[in-house]
């Protein structure tokens, strides 16, 4: 989301879009995250506080079972705009514009939130039972029957067990 700061007349008020983002999954590669960012800004002095709020919709696959997931990521972010000597970003919160420039992108720190937000692991529920490593059967939907191999590790045991 970029902002013209020329367009900003008010001391204080809002701005709201869609934006998208990606994101990369090591199951499912690089998805396309929609967000919905809300912006409150003030100004004063000439000096711009921004306080956004991204909510966005993870769509990717379980990484258990494969099914198609979807989950909502949210969060919040912080960001001061001036004007000053040196381009780009100063710090964290900071974004620092030549006398020139009059645009703020905030597509960085909307990829943050959805980046932090997203589970490491995508899940389509917590007690998945995922795929059967033997056969691929999906275990949530019908119990498998190829049968557990056995780890031939432990067969010498097994051996002594059974005498």
């Amino acid at each position: 989301m970029i902002i013209d700061l020329r367009e900003l007349l008010e001391s204080r008020g809002r701005v709201e879009g869609d934006v998208e983002t990606r994101v990369e999954d090591p199951v499912a590669g690089e998805l396309a995250v929609p967000c919905h960012v809300a912006v409150d800004y003030r100004q004063l002095q000439g000096v711009f506080y921004f306080h956004g709020t991204v909510d966005a919709a993870v769509a990717g696959v379980c990484h258990r079972c494969l099914e198609a997931v979807s989950t909502r990521v949210g969060g919040e972010f912080d960001v001061m705009a001036r004007r000053g000597e040196a381009s780009g970003v100063e710090g964290d919160d900071v974004i620092t514009l030549a006398a020139h420039e009059h645009e703020v992108d905030l597509d960085p720190l909307v990829h943050e939130v959805v980046v932090v937000g997203t589970p490491m692991v995508l899940v389509c529920r917590d007690d998945c039972r995922g795929l059967c490593p033997t056969c691929g059967a999906n275990l949530n939907t019908a119990p498998c029957n190829c049968g557990a191999p056995g780890d031939s590790r432990w067969d010498a045991l097994r051996r002594l067990k059974s005498e």
